[in-house]
Protein backbone atom coordinates (compact mmCIF):
# COMPACT_ATOMS: atom_id res chain seq x y z
CA UNK A 1 0.00 0.00 0.00
CA UNK A 2 2.79 2.38 0.92
CA UNK A 3 4.53 1.49 -2.31
CA UNK A 4 1.31 2.02 -4.24
CA UNK A 5 0.61 5.22 -2.35
CA UNK A 6 4.14 6.48 -2.86
CA UNK A 7 4.07 5.43 -6.48
CA UNK A 8 0.70 7.20 -6.91
CA UNK A 9 1.95 10.23 -5.04
CA UNK A 10 5.18 10.27 -7.05
CA UNK A 11 3.13 9.90 -10.24
CA UNK A 12 0.95 12.78 -9.20
CA UNK A 13 3.99 14.88 -8.27
CA UNK A 14 5.68 14.03 -11.54
CA UNK A 15 2.42 14.71 -13.40
CA UNK A 16 2.07 18.02 -11.62
CA UNK A 17 5.73 18.81 -12.30
CA UNK A 18 5.22 17.80 -15.93
CA UNK A 19 2.16 20.02 -16.13
CA UNK A 20 4.12 22.88 -14.54
CA UNK A 21 7.00 22.32 -16.95
CA UNK A 22 4.56 22.06 -19.80
CA UNK A 23 2.79 25.24 -18.67
CA UNK A 24 6.15 26.96 -18.23
CA UNK A 25 7.26 25.80 -21.69
CA UNK A 26 3.94 26.99 -23.14
CA UNK A 27 4.32 30.32 -21.31
CA UNK A 28 7.92 30.57 -22.49
CA UNK A 29 6.91 29.67 -26.04
CA UNK A 30 4.03 32.15 -25.93
CA UNK A 31 6.37 34.81 -24.52
CA UNK A 32 8.96 34.08 -27.23
CA UNK A 33 6.28 33.93 -29.90
CA UNK A 34 4.75 37.18 -28.54
CA UNK A 35 8.18 38.78 -28.47
CA UNK A 36 8.83 37.57 -32.03
CA UNK A 37 5.36 38.72 -33.07
CA UNK A 38 5.88 42.11 -31.41
CA UNK A 39 9.33 42.37 -32.97
CA UNK A 40 7.95 41.39 -36.36
CA UNK A 41 5.01 43.81 -35.82
CA UNK A 42 7.45 46.59 -34.90
CA UNK A 43 9.49 45.82 -38.00
CA UNK A 44 6.32 45.79 -40.10
CA UNK A 45 5.21 49.03 -38.40
CA UNK A 46 8.60 50.64 -39.13
CA UNK A 47 8.46 49.30 -42.68
CA UNK A 48 4.88 50.61 -43.06
CA UNK A 49 5.96 53.99 -41.63
CA UNK A 50 8.96 54.02 -43.97
CA UNK A 51 6.75 53.09 -46.93
CA UNK A 52 4.18 55.71 -45.94
CA UNK A 53 6.85 58.41 -45.53
CA UNK A 54 8.47 57.40 -48.83
CA UNK A 55 5.08 57.36 -50.54
CA UNK A 56 4.17 60.76 -49.03
CA UNK A 57 7.54 62.21 -50.10
CA UNK A 58 7.11 60.77 -53.61
CA UNK A 59 3.52 62.00 -53.83
CA UNK A 60 4.46 65.44 -52.43
CA UNK A 61 7.39 65.66 -54.87
CA UNK A 62 5.17 64.53 -57.75
CA UNK A 63 2.49 67.06 -56.75
CA UNK A 64 5.10 69.78 -56.43
CA UNK A 65 6.63 68.92 -59.83
CA UNK A 66 3.19 68.83 -61.49
CA UNK A 67 2.15 72.10 -59.84
CA UNK A 68 5.47 73.62 -60.83
CA UNK A 69 5.06 72.47 -64.46
CA UNK A 70 1.45 73.80 -64.47
CA UNK A 71 2.65 77.11 -63.00
CA UNK A 72 5.44 77.33 -65.61
CA UNK A 73 2.95 76.54 -68.40
CA UNK A 74 0.51 79.13 -67.09
CA UNK A 75 3.32 81.69 -66.79
CA UNK A 76 4.45 80.89 -70.35
CA UNK A 77 0.89 81.19 -71.60
CA UNK A 78 0.32 84.52 -69.81
CA UNK A 79 3.69 85.88 -70.98
CA UNK A 80 3.06 84.66 -74.54
CA UNK A 81 -0.39 86.33 -74.46
CA UNK A 82 1.10 89.57 -73.15
CA UNK A 83 3.90 89.41 -75.73
CA UNK A 84 1.35 88.69 -78.47
CA UNK A 85 -0.79 91.66 -77.40
CA UNK A 86 2.26 93.93 -77.22
CA UNK A 87 3.47 92.72 -80.64
CA UNK A 88 -0.03 93.22 -82.05
CA UNK A 89 -0.12 96.79 -80.69
CA UNK A 90 3.32 97.45 -82.19
CA UNK A 91 2.22 95.85 -85.47
CA UNK A 92 -0.95 97.99 -85.57
CA UNK A 93 1.06 101.15 -84.86
CA UNK A 94 3.63 100.18 -87.51
CA UNK A 95 0.84 99.35 -89.95
CA UNK A 96 -0.90 102.69 -89.30
CA UNK A 97 2.41 104.54 -89.78
CA UNK A 98 3.10 102.55 -92.97
CA UNK A 99 -0.39 103.28 -94.33
CA UNK A 100 0.06 106.99 -93.52
CA UNK A 101 3.48 107.08 -95.22
CA UNK A 102 2.15 105.16 -98.23
CA UNK A 103 -0.86 107.48 -98.57
CA UNK A 104 1.37 110.57 -98.26
CA UNK A 105 3.89 109.17 -100.77
CA UNK A 106 1.16 108.14 -103.23
CA UNK A 107 -0.53 111.54 -102.87
CA UNK A 108 2.81 113.28 -103.45
CA UNK A 109 3.54 111.05 -106.45
CA UNK A 110 0.06 111.65 -107.92
CA UNK A 111 0.36 115.40 -107.31
CA UNK A 112 3.82 115.38 -108.88
CA UNK A 113 2.61 113.42 -111.92
CA UNK A 114 -0.41 115.75 -112.27
CA UNK A 115 1.83 118.83 -112.00
CA UNK A 116 4.25 117.31 -114.55
CA UNK A 117 1.34 116.51 -116.86
CA UNK A 118 -0.02 120.04 -116.44
CA UNK A 119 3.42 121.48 -117.14
CA UNK A 120 3.82 119.19 -120.17
CA UNK A 121 0.32 120.12 -121.41
CA UNK A 122 1.09 123.84 -120.88
CA UNK A 123 4.42 123.46 -122.71
CA UNK A 124 2.74 121.57 -125.57
CA UNK A 125 -0.04 124.18 -125.76
CA UNK A 126 2.47 127.03 -125.69
CA UNK A 127 4.64 125.36 -128.33
CA UNK A 128 1.64 124.56 -130.52
CA UNK A 129 0.20 128.08 -130.17
CA UNK A 130 3.63 129.58 -130.88
CA UNK A 131 4.01 127.33 -133.90
CA UNK A 132 0.52 128.22 -135.17
CA UNK A 133 1.04 131.94 -134.53
CA UNK A 134 4.44 131.81 -136.21
CA UNK A 135 3.01 129.87 -139.11
CA UNK A 136 0.09 132.33 -139.45
CA UNK A 137 2.47 135.27 -139.15
CA UNK A 138 4.81 133.81 -141.76
CA UNK A 139 1.93 133.09 -144.13
CA UNK A 140 0.49 136.60 -143.61
CA UNK A 141 3.97 138.07 -143.99
CA UNK A 142 4.56 136.15 -147.20
CA UNK A 143 1.15 137.20 -148.54
CA UNK A 144 1.86 140.81 -147.50
CA UNK A 145 5.27 140.71 -149.19
CA UNK A 146 3.72 139.30 -152.32
CA UNK A 147 0.97 141.95 -152.26
CA UNK A 148 3.53 144.69 -151.68
CA UNK A 149 5.69 143.35 -154.53
CA UNK A 150 2.68 143.19 -156.84
CA UNK A 151 1.53 146.63 -155.78
CA UNK A 152 5.00 148.13 -156.27
CA UNK A 153 5.39 146.37 -159.62
CA UNK A 154 1.99 147.71 -160.73
CA UNK A 155 2.82 151.19 -159.52
CA UNK A 156 6.21 151.09 -161.24
CA UNK A 157 4.54 149.82 -164.38
CA UNK A 158 2.04 152.70 -164.26
CA UNK A 159 4.81 155.23 -163.67
CA UNK A 160 6.90 153.83 -166.52
CA UNK A 161 3.84 153.76 -168.75
CA UNK A 162 3.11 157.38 -167.93
CA UNK A 163 6.74 158.27 -168.65
CA UNK A 164 6.67 156.21 -171.77
CA UNK A 165 3.41 157.84 -172.85
CA UNK A 166 4.79 161.30 -172.15
CA UNK A 167 8.00 160.50 -174.04
CA UNK A 168 6.03 158.97 -176.85
CA UNK A 169 3.68 161.91 -176.95
CA UNK A 170 6.66 164.25 -177.08
CA UNK A 171 8.33 162.13 -179.77
CA UNK A 172 5.16 162.00 -181.79
CA UNK A 173 4.70 165.73 -181.47
CA UNK A 174 8.35 166.28 -182.44
CA UNK A 175 8.13 163.86 -185.33
CA UNK A 176 4.87 165.38 -186.49
CA UNK A 177 6.39 168.83 -186.30
CA UNK A 178 9.64 167.81 -188.15
CA UNK A 179 8.35 165.47 -190.72
CA UNK A 180 5.28 167.47 -191.57
CA UNK A 181 2.96 166.45 -194.08
CA UNK A 182 5.34 163.93 -195.74
CA UNK A 183 5.04 161.69 -192.84
CA UNK A 184 1.28 161.95 -192.32
CA UNK A 185 0.49 158.90 -194.43
CA UNK A 186 3.26 156.92 -192.84
CA UNK A 187 2.23 158.44 -189.50
CA UNK A 188 -1.31 157.36 -190.10
CA UNK A 189 -0.03 153.85 -190.84
CA UNK A 190 2.22 153.97 -187.79
CA UNK A 191 -0.65 155.42 -185.78
CA UNK A 192 -2.81 152.53 -186.85
CA UNK A 193 -0.01 150.11 -186.07
CA UNK A 194 0.62 151.89 -182.73
CA UNK A 195 -3.07 151.75 -181.96
CA UNK A 196 -3.01 148.07 -182.73
CA UNK A 197 0.12 147.62 -180.63
CA UNK A 198 -1.35 149.75 -177.85
CA UNK A 199 -4.58 147.85 -177.90
CA UNK A 200 -2.66 144.58 -177.85
CA UNK A 201 -0.31 145.91 -175.17
CA UNK A 202 -3.16 147.26 -173.11
CA UNK A 203 -5.01 144.00 -173.49
CA UNK A 204 -1.80 142.20 -172.47
CA UNK A 205 -1.30 144.51 -169.50
CA UNK A 206 -4.95 144.27 -168.50
CA UNK A 207 -4.83 140.48 -168.86
CA UNK A 208 -1.56 140.38 -166.94
CA UNK A 209 -2.90 142.62 -164.18
CA UNK A 210 -6.11 140.64 -164.13
CA UNK A 211 -4.21 137.38 -163.86
CA UNK A 212 -1.94 138.76 -161.15
CA UNK A 213 -4.96 140.14 -159.29
CA UNK A 214 -6.71 136.80 -159.79
CA UNK A 215 -3.67 134.93 -158.49
CA UNK A 216 -3.45 137.32 -155.53
CA UNK A 217 -7.18 136.93 -154.81
CA UNK A 218 -6.90 133.16 -155.17
CA UNK A 219 -3.84 133.18 -152.89
CA UNK A 220 -5.67 135.40 -150.39
CA UNK A 221 -8.71 133.17 -150.60
CA UNK A 222 -6.50 130.15 -150.04
CA UNK A 223 -4.82 131.86 -147.12
CA UNK A 224 -8.18 132.88 -145.63
CA UNK A 225 -9.60 129.39 -146.19
CA UNK A 226 -6.42 127.86 -144.77
CA UNK A 227 -6.60 130.24 -141.79
CA UNK A 228 -10.26 129.40 -141.22
CA UNK A 229 -9.52 125.70 -141.65
CA UNK A 230 -6.56 126.03 -139.28
CA UNK A 231 -8.76 127.78 -136.72
CA UNK A 232 -11.44 125.11 -137.11
CA UNK A 233 -8.81 122.39 -136.81
CA UNK A 234 -7.31 124.17 -133.78
CA UNK A 235 -10.75 124.42 -132.15
CA UNK A 236 -11.44 120.79 -133.03
CA UNK A 237 -7.99 119.81 -131.67
CA UNK A 238 -8.66 121.76 -128.47
CA UNK A 239 -12.04 120.09 -128.08
CA UNK A 240 -10.56 116.66 -128.83
CA UNK A 241 -7.65 117.39 -126.46
CA UNK A 242 -10.07 118.52 -123.69
CA UNK A 243 -12.17 115.39 -124.33
CA UNK A 244 -9.03 113.20 -124.29
CA UNK A 245 -7.85 114.87 -121.06
CA UNK A 246 -11.29 114.30 -119.53
CA UNK A 247 -11.29 110.66 -120.70
CA UNK A 248 -7.73 110.19 -119.44
CA UNK A 249 -8.57 111.79 -116.07
CA UNK A 250 -11.71 109.63 -115.77
CA UNK A 251 -9.78 106.49 -116.79
CA UNK A 252 -6.93 107.30 -114.41
CA UNK A 253 -9.39 108.03 -111.61
CA UNK A 254 -11.22 104.77 -112.36
CA UNK A 255 -7.92 102.85 -112.43
CA UNK A 256 -6.75 104.54 -109.21
CA UNK A 257 -10.11 103.75 -107.55
CA UNK A 258 -9.89 100.13 -108.73
CA UNK A 259 -6.33 99.85 -107.42
CA UNK A 260 -7.42 101.45 -104.14
CA UNK A 261 -10.42 99.10 -103.86
CA UNK A 262 -8.16 96.13 -104.66
CA UNK A 263 -5.68 97.26 -102.03
CA UNK A 264 -8.54 97.72 -99.53
CA UNK A 265 -9.83 94.22 -100.32
CA UNK A 266 -6.34 92.74 -100.02
CA UNK A 267 -5.80 94.64 -96.73
CA UNK A 268 -9.18 93.43 -95.43
CA UNK A 269 -8.35 89.85 -96.47
CA UNK A 270 -4.95 90.06 -94.74
CA UNK A 271 -6.56 91.59 -91.64
CA UNK A 272 -9.25 88.88 -91.63
CA UNK A 273 -6.67 86.10 -92.00
CA UNK A 274 -4.45 87.64 -89.31
CA UNK A 275 -7.39 88.06 -86.91
CA UNK A 276 -8.51 84.48 -87.61
CA UNK A 277 -4.95 83.29 -86.97
CA UNK A 278 -4.84 85.23 -83.69
CA UNK A 279 -8.28 83.95 -82.65
CA UNK A 280 -7.27 80.38 -83.60
CA UNK A 281 -4.00 80.77 -81.70
CA UNK A 282 -5.78 82.23 -78.68
CA UNK A 283 -8.41 79.45 -78.86
CA UNK A 284 -5.67 76.79 -79.05
CA UNK A 285 -3.86 78.35 -76.09
CA UNK A 286 -7.13 78.47 -74.14
CA UNK A 287 -7.86 74.89 -75.17
CA UNK A 288 -4.40 73.77 -74.05
CA UNK A 289 -4.81 75.68 -70.79
CA UNK A 290 -8.26 74.13 -70.27
CA UNK A 291 -6.86 70.65 -70.99
CA UNK A 292 -4.01 71.23 -68.52
CA UNK A 293 -6.43 72.61 -65.92
CA UNK A 294 -8.78 69.69 -66.48
CA UNK A 295 -5.88 67.26 -66.08
CA UNK A 296 -4.81 69.06 -62.90
CA UNK A 297 -8.37 69.10 -61.53
CA UNK A 298 -8.79 65.41 -62.34
CA UNK A 299 -5.40 64.64 -60.79
CA UNK A 300 -6.35 66.69 -57.72
CA UNK A 301 -9.70 64.90 -57.51
CA UNK A 302 -7.98 61.52 -57.92
CA UNK A 303 -5.44 62.57 -55.28
CA UNK A 304 -8.27 63.49 -52.90
CA UNK A 305 -9.96 60.13 -53.56
CA UNK A 306 -6.71 58.21 -53.06
CA UNK A 307 -5.95 60.21 -49.92
CA UNK A 308 -9.44 59.41 -48.60
CA UNK A 309 -8.85 55.74 -49.40
CA UNK A 310 -5.43 55.94 -47.78
CA UNK A 311 -6.94 57.57 -44.64
CA UNK A 312 -9.62 54.86 -44.51
CA UNK A 313 -6.98 52.16 -45.00
CA UNK A 314 -4.75 53.75 -42.38
CA UNK A 315 -7.67 53.98 -39.94
CA UNK A 316 -8.52 50.31 -40.62
CA UNK A 317 -4.84 49.38 -40.21
CA UNK A 318 -4.63 51.29 -36.92
CA UNK A 319 -7.86 49.63 -35.74
CA UNK A 320 -6.52 46.21 -36.76
CA UNK A 321 -3.19 46.94 -35.06
CA UNK A 322 -4.96 48.09 -31.88
CA UNK A 323 -7.13 44.92 -31.96
CA UNK A 324 -4.08 42.68 -32.47
CA UNK A 325 -2.17 44.50 -29.74
CA UNK A 326 -5.17 44.19 -27.37
CA UNK A 327 -5.50 40.51 -28.18
CA UNK A 328 -1.74 39.96 -27.66
CA UNK A 329 -1.90 41.94 -24.41
CA UNK A 330 -4.81 39.87 -23.22
CA UNK A 331 -3.00 36.69 -24.21
CA UNK A 332 0.07 37.92 -22.37
CA UNK A 333 -2.03 38.74 -19.31
CA UNK A 334 -3.61 35.29 -19.47
CA UNK A 335 -0.17 33.69 -19.77
CA UNK A 336 1.13 35.72 -16.87
CA UNK A 337 -1.85 34.79 -14.75
CA UNK A 338 -1.32 31.14 -15.64
CA UNK A 339 2.36 31.42 -14.78
CA UNK A 340 1.55 33.10 -11.49
CA UNK A 341 -1.04 30.42 -10.67
CA UNK A 342 1.50 27.69 -11.55
CA UNK A 343 4.11 29.31 -9.36
CA UNK A 344 1.65 29.59 -6.50
CA UNK A 345 0.65 25.92 -6.90
CA UNK A 346 4.33 24.94 -6.85
CA UNK A 347 4.96 26.93 -3.73
CA UNK A 348 1.99 25.35 -1.90
CA UNK A 349 3.29 21.71 -2.13
CA UNK A 350 6.72 22.87 -1.12
CA UNK A 351 5.28 24.54 1.96
CA UNK A 352 3.27 21.45 2.74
Amino acid sequence: LQARFRANHLCQVQHHHYMNLRQAAISLQSAVRGWNARKRLKQQTRAAVMIQSTWRVYFARKTFVSMRSITIKLQRTVRANQLCQRMRCEYMELKQATVTIQSAFRGWRVRKSVSLQQKAATTIQTTWRTYMAKKTFLSLKQATVKLQARFRANHLCQVQRCTYMNLRQAAISLQSAVRGCTARKRLKQQAKAADMIQSVWKAYLIRKRFLSTKRAVVSMQRKVIANQLCRALCCQYREQRAAAISIQSMFRGWRARNQLNLQHRVAKTIQTMWRAHLVRKYFLSLKQTAIVLQAKVRANHLCIIQRHQYVCLRHATITLQSAIRGWSSREQLVDESCCSSAKSSKSQPALS
